[in-house]
C-alpha cells in the first residue's frame, strides 16, 4: 500500500474565503435550541460576526475537524493520533 499525505488545516488557519465555506457548511446542520413558548428555533454560525469566529474556532477544535485549503471537510479521511490516511 502507497502512502499518501494530504495537507490540512485547522479553522484557525484558513483565509477567509475558506472560512466562509466551512460556515456554509456548519449550517447545513444549524444549533436547535428550545424557545420560551415551547417551539424551536436555528442558530446559524453565518449570523455571527467575524469577531465571534472564535466560537467556530473552539467548536471545530473540539470536534476534531480539519480542512483543506479551500475549507472542504476532510477530517473524515483521517485516521489515528498521526491523521495517516484511511
Amino acid at each position: 500500500m502507497k502512502n499518501k499525505y494530504i495537507d490540512f488545516y485547522e479553522f484557525k488557519d484558513l483565509d477567509d474565503k475558506a472560512k466562509s465555506n466551512v460556515i456554509y457548511w456548519l449550517d447545513r446542520s444549524p444549533q436547535e435550541y428550545e424557545k420560551e413558548d415551547g417551539s424551536f428555533g436555528y442558530n446559524y454560525y453565518c449570523d455571527l460576526s467575524k469577531d465571534e469566529h472564535y466560537i467556530i474556532e473552539e467548536m471545530c477544535e473540539i470536534n476534531g475537524y480539519l480542512f483543506d485549503y479551500r475549507g472542504e471537510p476532510i477530517h473524515h479521511l483521517l485516521k489515528g493520533e498521526q491523521h495517516e490516511l484511511i
